[in-house]
C-alpha cells in the first residue's frame, strides 16, 4: 500500500503541482483548501502523512499543528510545513508548534521526496495505529502517557571531538538530558558499556571527501540493537544531494548549516516523543502477547502457549534421538477444597503448587496450567527411569509440606497425581508425524494420571512401555 498524504493549501495551484509531484511519486492525494477543512478531513482521510503551507486563510500553520497534536488519534501523524518565506524563528516557531519538520515551499522535489520517506518509513503507520488501539482496548490497558521514565540518553558522535564537545556544552544548558560523547573509532566498546542511547547525533563532514557519518549511519542503522534507537545527523553542507543521501540512509531527522542548539533540542524533542510513543506500543503489544499465553492466577503459561511448545520439544527429541517426559498432573480433592474453604483458598492453593513445581524443575523444562487444576509437564533429555524419579520429585515438592494460605490459621495438606508417558529415543527413519506423537503422548499420559487417581491419589503412574 503507498502512503497517503494530505495537502493543506490555501492556494489552489500550489496544491494542484505538488499533488502531481506526489503522484508521481506514487502516493495517495487528500486535498484541503483551508486548516478547517484539513482538521476535518483526518478521521476520513486518515491519512500518513500532512504537508501545511504557510499560506492558510484561516488560520496560522503553527495554530493548526498544535490542535493536530491535541487530537490523541492523530498525535504521532508526521507533519511538514512548507514555508513560502522560511527564517529561524518561523522554523523554531512550527518545530515548537509539534511540526516533524519545516522546509521551503521551494526546496527541492528530491530533498522533500526523501523527507518524507524518512518520515513515513520511521513513523506510526495507519495500522499500526489501529493495531496500538485494539491492543490496549483487548487487553484493558490505559492509554500511556509518552514521557520517558528515565533521563533521556542522547549520544553525539563525532570524529572532531572538540566540535561536538561545545554541541553539548550547548545543549547541557536548554534541556536537562544525558549527553555522551562518542568516537567513530570505539563506539562498539562505549553502548556496550552504557547501553543504546535514546536518540544519536551524528555530525556529518562537509565537502566533498567521502563522508564517514553517512557509513556510520548505515551501518548502525542495519544492526538489530539500534532499531529503535533515533538518529538526528547535523550537517554543515546545506546541499540538498547529501541531505538527501543522508534521509535515505535512514536518519529520522536532519539539520543542515551551522549548528543551532535551540533548533536541535526541538528536533530532539520531538524524536524523543517519538521514540517514547514507539517503545510503549512495543511494550503495549508485548504486554498483550504475555497476557494470551500466561495463566494469570498462576503465572504459568496457558494451553495456547504449552501445545505448540510441546510440539517443538517433540520435534526437538526425534531429531537429537533424545528422550522426552510428558506429564499430567492434577491436584487431589480440588474440589472439596473449594468447596470447604472458598475460591479464594483454591486460588491459592493453584498459585503455591505452581511456585513449588517450577522451583523443583529445569530452566529449560515446560510447565502450564493446562486447565482448571491440571498441569502440562515436559521434560526433555530424559531417560524413562530419571523421567520417574523427576516426577516423584515434583509429587513430594507439593505433598511433603502442608500449604499455609492466608485467612486460614492450619495449614491444608495438598497433594497431586502424575500420569507420566516418555518418548524413548528412535532412529530417525522410524520417526513419526509430530502431530501424532503429541497425541500419543498426552493420550497416554491421560490414561496413566486416571490410573494414579484410581489407585489412592499423591502418587506417580507410568506405563512400562515408552511412547514410539
Amino acid at each position: 500500500m503507498t502512503g497517503k498524504i494530505l495537502i493543506i493549501d490555501g492556494i489552489t495551484t500550489n496544491r494542484i503541482s505538488l499533488r502531481v509531484r506526489l503522484c508521481a511519486a506514487y502516493y495517495e492525494v487528500a486535498q484541503a483548501a483551508t486548516g478547517a477543512e484539513g482538521l476535518a478531513m483526518l478521521d476520513t482521510a486518515r491519512p500518513d502523512l500532512v504537508l501545511i503551507s504557510s499560506t492558510l486563510p484561516d488560520m496560522k500553520p503553527c495554530d493548526l499543528c498544535r490542535s493536530l497534536r491535541q487530537n490523541p488519534a492523530q498525535g504521532d501523524l508526521p507533519v511538514i510545513v512548507l514555508d513560502t518565506a522560511p527564517t529561524r524563528e518561523r522554523r523554531h516557531a512550527a518545530l515548537a508548534a509539534g511540526a516533524d519538520d519545516t522546509l521551503d515551499r521551494h526546496t527541492e522535489p528530491r530533498l522533500l521526496l526523501a523527507r518524507l520517506r524518512s518520515l513515513l518509513r520511521g513513523g506510526t503507520s495507519r495500522e499500526d495505529r489501529n493495531l496500538h488501539s485494539h491492543a490496549r482496548a483487548s487487553v484493558g490497558f490505559a492509554e500511556p502517557t509518552t514521557a520517558f521514565t528515565q533521563k533521556p540518553h542522547v549520544a553525539l558522535i563525532s570524529e572532531d571531538t572538540g566540535r561536538t564537545l561545545t554541541w553539548v556544552k550547548r545543549l547541557e544548558r536548554l534541556r536537562p538530558w544525558r549527553f555522551s560523547l562518542h568516537s567513530p573509532r570505539a563506539l562498539s566498546l562505549d553502548f556496550g558499556q552504557d547501553g543504546v542511547p535514546d536518540v544519536i547525533v551524528i555530525a556529518g563532514g562537509s565537502g566533498d571527501e567521502p563522508d564517514l557519518g553517512a557509513a556510520l549511519l548505515a551501518t548502525l542503522g542495519a544492526q538489530p540493537g539500534f532499531r529503535r534507537c533515533k538518529f538526528l545527523v547535523a550537517l554543515p553542507d546545506t546541499r540538498p544531494d547529501p541531505a538527501a543521501q543522508m534521509l535515505d540512509l535512514g536518519a529520522h531527522d536532519l539539520m543542515t548549516g551551522p549548528f543551532d542548539a535551540d533548533e536541535a533540542v526541538l528536533r530532539l524533542d520531538q524524536l524523543l516523543r517519538r521514540k517514547a510513543r514507539s517503545d510503549q506500543l512495543h511494550e503495549t503489544l508485548q504486554n498483550g502477547l504475555r497476557a494470551a499465553l500466561i495463566d494469570p492466577l498462576t503465572g504459568l503459561h496457558n494451553r495456547r502457549y504449552a501445545l505448540p511448545e510441546l510440539g517443538r520439544l517433540v520435534e526437538e527429541s526425534a531429531r537429537n534421538n533424545t528422550g522426552l517426559a510428558v506429564m499430567l498432573a492434577d491436584l487431589d480433592h480440588f474440589k472439596r477444597l473449594n468447596d470447604s474453604y472458598g475460591h479464594a483458598a483454591g486460588d491459592a492453593v493453584l498459585a503455591e503448587v505452581s511456585r513449588r513445581l517450577r522451583g523443583a524443575m529445569r530452566p529449560g523444562d515446560l510447565l502450564a496450567r493446562y486447565g482448571g487444576e491440571e498441569f502440562l509437564i515436559a521434560l526433555p533429555q530424559l531417560s524413562p527411569s530419571e523421567a520417574r524419579q523427576a516426577a516423584d520429585r515434583l509429587c513430594r515438592a507439593v505433598g511433603d509440606l502442608p500449604l499455609t494460605i492466608p485467612g486460614h490459621a492450619q495449614p491444608l495438606p495438598v497433594t497431586i497425581s502424575i500420569g507420566l508417558a516418555v518418548m524413548a529415543p528412535q532412529p530417525a527413519e522410524m520417526n513419526t508425524c509430530a502431530q501424532t506423537r503429541i497425541t500419543g503422548l498426552l493420550s497416554r499420559a491421560d490414561r496413566t494420571l486416571y490410573g494414579a487417581k484410581a489407585d489412592g491419589r499423591n502418587q506417580v503412574t507410568m506405563l512400562d512401555r515408552p511412547a514410539a
